[in-house]
């Protein structure tokens, strides 16, 4: 910093170009100077306020609610809730055999309207809870009046997203959602791949443990076939008939 310091000629008064500039003067404008200074340390000063914000959540709704595909809303009278089976498959059918052709692995026909053979269910979970759930799929029996079939479905079963169309009003099932890849999803269900048995209780389809399984999520199955275990000694002619119960339940397997 240069300081300037100005001395008096005798008589204490400077006097240039007609103005005169007295001691008093001087003094004042060194006041005015210092008043109006710029303090540096102003440069690294903070000053703070709040303003709130938020945003509310509530438990949502499912889509849904119609047709999709080769699979159908199983409660198509009431909507879906925030906890519910989206769809399941509308059927399935086994092409017809001979008594006395190869029974261990009978093929499954296409759906109504494809011409391909996968089958697909769909679960959602949008209630906030975080407390997981799974999916089972049971046979109870198969009949062809008084006569029971016993056997197996076998299958491969893979798992993905359930996005819903509004324009076309159907579900696809899908590996990417919400920004993420299904295989890399931490909160993604597991799809074991479990045989179904016909008369021999319930088949874990989905499960999803604790703090996982929020969203909606679809199961595919392929490769599907039936193995008939009854002896062809007690096989009649006819359809045997019988359906598959799916369940939605809360809670991990």
């Amino acid at each position: 910093m240069r300081i300037l310091i100005l001395s008096a000629p005798k008589g204490g008064t400077f006097l240039k170009q007609k103005n005169l500039l007295t001691y008093q003067s001087l003094a004042a404008l060194l006041l005015v100077f210092s008043l109006f200074s710029f303090d540096p340390s102003d440069s690294f000063a903070t000053r703070s306020g709040k303003t709130p914000v938020s945003v509310e959540l509530e438990i949502g709704g499912l889509p849904g609610d119609e047709s999709v595909d080769d699979a159908i809303d199983p409660d198509l009278e009431n909507p879906n809730t925030s906890f519910d089976l989206l769809f399941i498959p509308k059927e399935f059918t086994f092409e017809t055999q001979a008594i006395s052709g190869d029974l261990t692995a009978v093929p499954i026909r296409p759906s109504e309207g494809n011409t391909h053979t996968m089958r697909h269910f769909g679960m959602g979970d949008v209630r906030g809870a975080l407390t997981g759930w799974h999916v089972t799929a049971e046979i109870p029996h198969m009949r062809n009046e008084a006569h029971s079939l016993l056997g197996i479905i076998t299958f491969q079963l893979t798992g993905g997203y359930a996005r819903y169309d509004k324009t076309l009003r159907r579900f696809f099932m899908t590996n990417t959602m919400y920004g993420l890849d299904f295989s890399e999803d931490p909160a993604a269900p597991d799809f074991p791949t479990n045989p179904i048995i016909i008369g021999n209780g319930a088949t874990l389809m989905s499960n999803a443990g604790d703090r996982k399984g929020q969203g909606m999520w679809s199961g595919r199955m392929t490769d599907i076939s039936l193995e008939i275990q009854t002896p062809v000694s007690q096989l009649f002619p006819g359809a045997y008939t019988g359906s598959i119960i799916w369940n939605l339940i809360s809670g991990p397997a």
